[in-house]
């Protein structure tokens, strides 16, 4: 079986598309002999949390290492599920980074 490292910030139980996608494709992986190993983040506080895809995940034997980091949205882990900064704050930001 060949082996594969998928580095991943967006992973269960994190929701959306972009956390669908990553995680249906290393589910199929064994199908064709690949032995996916995911690299993520531990718990970080984020928009949209779905324990769903958790749970299927817990159905295969995908290996996932968890790590700490200092970035923002750890630091907001002990919040879970957050909302989103108002569209004021985006525009403000936004302008900033330009100049």
């Amino acid at each position: 079986m060949l082996k594969v490292l998928v580095i991943a910030y967006y992973f269960p139980p994190m929701g959306l598309s972009g956390v669908q996608r990553t995680l249906k494709f290393i589910k199929y992986m064994k199908n064709y002999n690949w032995e996916p190993t995911v690299i993520t983040t531990g718990e970080v506080g984020y928009f949209a949390h779905d324990n769903s895809l958790s749970e299927d995940l817990n159905n295969t034997a995908v290996r996932i290492i968890r790590t700490e980091g200092r970035d923002p949205n750890s630091r907001l882990s002990k919040y879970g599920t957050i909302n989103l900064p108002r569209e004021i704050f985006r525009k403000i930001f936004n302008k900033l980074s330009q100049t």
